[in-house]
């Protein structure tokens, strides 16, 4: 069983936007734990134990609030099944099936940073794309 939980604010209060999508999740993960999201930081404070990975954009796609700019989107991953790494690799007993990334685009090639991924995962099947300023 695989479950999702994806939120989604346009308040331009960032501290307000993060409570808000966090307690959209919640809602809707019910009591159970995620073991991965796609976020920042002070996701932490509420998740301690969770993988975490995130960054910026110009603009924010969700089935919550669809496309925004200046928004913010959590989306929350749990299962019986499945094991989530943000390091990828890392304390893996399974091999690795999926990476998702979320790199820095502003001072590093996009293209060096997937060829990069692809020497050291293999030919593993990545999905995502590169942060925004």
């Amino acid at each position: 069983m695989l479950k999702v939980a994806s939120s989604h604010s346009n308040d331009p209060d960032s501290l307000a936007a993060v409570s808000e999508v966090l307690a959209q999740c919640q809602i809707t993960l019910a009591g159970q734990s995620p073991q991965a999201g796609l976020l920042l930081e002070q996701i932490h404070a509420v998740f301690p134990q969770l993988e975490l990975i995130g960054g910026t954009t110009d603009g924010e796609m969700s089935s919550v609030l669809e496309f925004q700019q200046d928004s913010l989107t959590l989306i929350f991953f749990c299962s019986d099944e499945i094991k989530f790494r943000a390091a990828a690799k890392l304390h893996l007993a399974l091999s690795l099936q999926l990476g998702v990334t979320a790199h820095e685009s502003l001072t590093t090639s996009t293209v060096s940073i997937l060829q990069g991924l692809e020497a050291a995962l293999g030919r593993t099947r990545i999905f995502g794309g590169a942060t925004d300023d």
